[in-house]
């Protein structure tokens, strides 16, 4: 796993996966008093997606379903490999978790067209999934990493660059507001 994010009404910890084809999973507790004991490792599932990292745009929904992971612990195979056999999504390498507000956010840091980012948003209410962001422009944002999300509402995000292509002039910490907009915050 790379990140975890707690719903601190439910106990439940939602967990990253850094890897080219990695699921996001969640732990569902027995009790929501103890959020690190006994329940359940499930992954994300998506109607008809079974890959987010190609082929999927800006403002998609989708309907959230949970597999679950029969061997967490990954004694026989791991975890994801058991996950997709029984439906989970792909994403590629999810890294910053944070929730908020009823909501999970994550990143993809090598998702979409240019392999430079996407970012997602998980409505627990509704059980619905939305590709809010996804890099087009390097030069706009490039391979988000970390993220939190700030009390108002706006996403702030690092940037993990491997190389200087596509518009991209180094690492930055940017800002995704409520609005939908990057901004400069400052350049790591």
């Amino acid at each position: 796993r790379e990140g975890v994010a707690l719903e601190p009404k439910t106990g439940v910890v939602y967990m990253s996966e850094d890897h080219p084809q990695g699921c996001v999973y969640r732990h569902v507790p027995e009790a929501s008093d103890a959020p690190f004991g006994a329940g359940r490792v499930q992954a994300m599932a998506l109607a008809e997606t079974s890959d987010t990292t190609r082929g999927v745009r800006e403002g998609q929904q989708w309907k959230v379903s949970w597999v679950d992971v029969a061997d967490p612990r990954a004694v026989s195979r791991p975890c994801r490999e058991q996950a997709v056999m029984k439906g989970a999504t792909r994403f590629s390498r999810t890294e910053g978790i944070d929730w908020g507000a009823g909501e999970l956010w994550f990143v993809c840091t090598t998702g979409g067209p240019v392999g430079a980012g996407q970012v997602f948003r998980y409505t627990d209410a509704t059980e619905t999934l939305t590709l809010v962001a996804q890099v087009s422009d390097r030069s706009v944002l490039s391979m988000p990493d970390n993220c939190l999300l700030a009390p108002w509402g706006d996403l702030l995000m690092t940037e993990d660059n491997y190389n200087g292509e596509g518009g991209c002039d180094g690492q930055y910490f940017r800002l995704l507001t409520r609005k939908g907009a990057i901004v400069d915050v400052a350049r790591n």
